[in-house]
């Protein structure tokens, strides 16, 4: 499966949008650091059609270390969460938008 990072999303805003590469870059960063923003002051950003981000805390908690059998603690994590919006994902289900991988 190919990876895509930033500058592969950058490129395609750039070709598609007729826009500078400097200028597709400051949207794209400034899309994704707007999300983290609201995300980290505790509010969910809802992107209608596409999904939601949200933070979650993760419970401490005690775990066993495989190897050794000792017990190791876990200290309480923030995580972001990504849950898609039910049409994207029935989109993705009915294998209209590429989700069939196999």
């Amino acid at each position: 499966m190919n990876k895509v990072n930033t500058s592969d999303i950058i490129n395609e805003l750039s070709n598609e949008m007729g826009i500078s590469f400097q200028s597709a870059k400051a949207y794209t960063e400034f899309v994704f650091d707007a999300i983290l923003k609201h995300v980290e002051k505790g509010e969910d950003v809802n992107i209608k059609g596409f999904g939601k981000f949200r933070m979650k805390v993760t419970a401490p908690r005690v775990c066993m270390n495989t190897y050794t059998g000792a017990k190791v603690n876990v200290p309480a994590r923030n995580r972001l969460q990504f849950e898609m919006s039910r049409a994207l994902l029935a989109a993705y289900n009915a294998g209209e938008k590429g989700g069939d991988t196999q």
